[in-house]
Formats: C-alpha cells, sequence, structure tokens
C-alpha cells in the first residue's frame, strides 16, 4: 500500500478520484492548513482542485502521495516531489498536514524526511530545494535545519498572504550532503531505511 513509510506516517500514491480530490480540496480551503503556503490564496471548488491535481499527473514531472497515519490509517494530508527535472536532477519537495489534530506533532517533520529519502534513493535525484514562508513558521524552519536542508537566503515580499507580504526563506539539500551522515539520523528517528 505505501511507497514509502516512517514510524508513524507513510505516503501512498494520489489517485485523481473523488475521495483523494474531496479531501485535497477540503484541506487546500482550510486557511489555517494553507496559511503558509501558496495554495489556498484563493478558495478552489472540488473541480478546480481535480483540474490543477489532473495538470500535475498530465506533466510528467511530479510524484503526489497521500500521507497516511500508520496507527489510524487516516488520510492526514498530501505531499510531494514536485517539478521534477530528469536532466538537471532536481525538484521541490512539497507537503500540507490537512487534519488540525495530526499538526505540530512531528508528523511535518516526518513527511519531509520521507520526501527527501524517497527523491534521494527512489528518484537518484542531486538536489531538493524550496521555500518557508516567514516570519510565523519558526516550526518548518527549525525541522528542515534538523533534516539537513541549508538556508541559502532570505526573498523578501515573496508572497501576500492574510493581507500582508511576507518573505521566504530559500532552502535545498545535495544528494552528497544526505548520504551517509544525513541517512543516519532518518533511520534513527524516522525508522527510514
Amino acid at each position: 500500500m505505501f511507497v514509502i513509510k516512517g514510524k508513524s506516517i507513510g505516503l501512498r500514491k494520489f489517485v485523481l478520484g473523488p475521495n483523494d480530490i474531496k479531501k485535497i480540496a477540503g484541506w487546500l480551503n482550510d486557511g489555517e492548513a494553507t496559511r503558509f503556503m501558496f495554495y489556498g490564496r484563493y478558495p478552489a471548488n472540488i473541480e478546480q482542485v481535480k483540474e490543477l491535481f489532473k495538470s500535475y499527473i498530465d506533466e510528467g514531472k511530479n510524484e503526489i502521495f497521500i500521507m497516511v497515519d500508520i496507527k489510524s490509517g487516516l488520510d492526514i494530508g498530501f505531499s510531494g516531489i514536485f517539478d521534477i527535472d530528469n536532466v538537471s536532477k532536481k525538484a521541490e519537495p512539497r507537503m500540507l498536514i490537512g487534519l488540525r489534530e495530526f499538526r505540530g506533532d512531528n508528523y511535518g517533520m516526518e513527511g519531509v524526511a520521507l520526501l527527501t529519502h524517497f527523491a534521494f534513493n527512489t528518484l537518484h535525484l542531486n538536489k531538493l530545494y524550496g521555500g518557508v514562508a516567514r516570519p510565523n513558521n519558526k516550526g518548518a524552519e527549525k525541522f528542515y535545519k534538523l533534516l539537513g536542508y541549508k538556508i541559502l537566503g532570505i526573498q523578501k515580499n515573496i508572497a501576500y498572504r492574510n493581507s500582508q507580504y511576507c518573505d521566504g526563506l530559500i532552502i535545498d539539500m545535495l544528494r552528497s550532503e544526505y548520504y551517509p551522515k544525513i541517512t543516519e539520523f532518518y533511520k534513527n528517528n524516522f525508522g527510514i531505511d
């Protein structure tokens, strides 16, 4: 069932069907879930979410997953490796914890660890990159550092959310930084082999 799993969550393949689309639409329309993301700037109905995720699949350069809590079996969010560039071997990991009761309990950290391992170990990418909104997303900033991502700089006024501009941290990790040192941390803390 799972493409990859850790101690608390597993990632299963996203299915472009009514069950997954309905859940994702609900999560994307939850302002609390998307407050630090580019998703959720505008309300989206089920058909719009379906078209968005269909376009991700049709592009052929995205691996999309549903995050599942192993203990309860609940779908708790979605994640993926997006904009895969097979020539430069780079991509962007993205994740959203949709169910409120699973936010802030290291599920996000484990989710990013699973994506990172999948990207380097299965897709054989060389670089992962992304951004973290600021100033009120200290949790994500902290766990990306703990997971071995480097902060490259700050982009000023990168997004307009909740009637204000926010800055974004630019982060990345190279495959050579991941192996062998960081893999031990992932294995010991999240059960990822």
